[in-house]
């Protein structure tokens, strides 16, 4: 291929990568005669480790830095109902989950 083609071809390859696309991720899914849908509940969480459904019917939450979190499924509020001090910044893996 001569010099002048291959630039061509490499500035053409180039320009396409530039173009925008669309491409969302998938919220939707049809299970059969059911519909799941994908949403944000709580938002401002950081680093949630893990969520459990209570008998309170309500969702719990731990945080790798230390919080229980307690959050409404219906609204999406949430109240911090315990802080430990368990992650110290030093790399370590903090609350890791309820028992």
């Amino acid at each position: 291929m001569k010099p002048f083609k291959f630039t061509a071809v490499i500035a053409a390859l180039m320009s396409s990568a530039l173009v925008p696309c669309d491409l969302s991720a998938q919220t939707t899914w049809q299970l059969e005669e059911t519909t799941l849908v994908e949403y944000d509940l709580a938002t401002g969480i950081s680093i949630p480790w893990e969520l459990l459904w209570g008998p309170d019917d309500m969702l719990w939450c731990t945080t790798r830095y230390g919080d229980v979190l307690h959050i409404d499924p219906a609204t999406g509020a949430y109240d911090t109902v315990l802080e430990l001090d368990v992650y110290g910044g030093n790399g370590g893996p903090g609350l890791l989950g309820m028992a």
